[in-house]
């Protein structure tokens, strides 16, 4: 529980923020003020991020000791859907408040439960296990997100391209790039999977059975079938995720470079 005081409230547009980190000063999770959340936000965890409702006097603040989770896969269907972030393990970290340009920091403690029998290896080692688990869910999801908007932004350029050569040649080269993210897609994810029974008709993708494996186990640290199973999981992730990425990264803005050119609109 945090508290802490106000002289008065504070503007709507000034900045509120608590900050969690760990004791090397390494961000572990921010919370911001509930009516600066931007109307046009796209990233779901926005919902849990902006919460704050500063006021004049004592404030308090629950931290449920989460960190950062992933972002969600909008549209598509997932059985194993736990995207929260792991618990930290006890240990020193540091909380800081930011209030406009007045900051302050203060240390704190996450002690273990009395009740655990869990030791602070086991919890620590939990935690690195977990974090890599949520850590690369989200970075499939941030991939698949853009590559699907990319997606519908080449489809519909595809269909304002002049009637040229130049015009035929990007249109072709829009849809081969159309082509190749449905391919990665598939192979990330299921995009058939859009409603909760959906995974009881289709096999659910590789980031659902990732999924599956971000689940405590009371501060117990992974077992050696937890470890095999995400080292066959993240092996078979790696080439499809970087494909997209490279995707992402260079073949998308030659495309857009093309459509400069022959002056089509704006992939981006």
């Amino acid at each position: 529980m945090v508290r802490y005081w106000l002289a008065e409230a504070p503007a709507k547009e000034t900045r509120v923020e608590l900050e969690f980190q760990d004791a090397e000063g390494k961000l572990l999770r921010r919370f911001d003020r509930k009516d600066l959340l931007p109307k046009d936000s796209k990233d779901s965890r926005d919902e849990q991020r902006y919460v704050l409702e500063p006021k004049a006097g004592l404030n308090l603040f629950a931290w449920p000791l989460a960190t950062e989770g992933a972002r969600r896969l909008t549209g598509t269907a997932m059985w194993n859907g736990n995207l929260s972030g792991p618990r930290v393990p006890p240990g020193e970290y540091r909380v800081v408040l930011r209030v406009g340009d007045v900051e302050q920091r203060m240390p704190c403690e996450v002690r273990i439960d009395p009740r655990a029998t869990a030791s602070l290896d086991e919890h620590r080692a939990q935690f690195a296990f977990l974090r890599e688990i949520v850590d690369r869910l989200d970075a499939i999801h941030a991939a698949l997100l853009e590559a699907r908007r990319v997606r519908g932004a080449l489809r519909a350029v595809a269909g304002k391209l002049p009637e040229s050569v130049a015009g035929e040649e990007l249109k072709t080269a829009c849809e081969a790039t159309c082509a190749r993210i449905d391919e990665l897609e598939k192979q990330l994810c299921q995009p058939l999977g859009k409603s909760a029974q959906d995974p009881l008709n289709f096999p659910i993708g590789l980031n659902d059975k990732l999924a599956a494996l971000n689940a405590a186990s009371g501060g117990f640290g992974p077992t050696a079938q937890d470890v095999l199973v995400r080292d066959e999981l993240l092996a078979r992730i790696q080439e499809p995720l970087a494909a997209l990425e490279r995707l992402l990264a260079d073949d998308v803005p030659a495309l857009e470079s093309k459509a400069r050119e022959v002056g089509a609109p704006v992939i981006r």
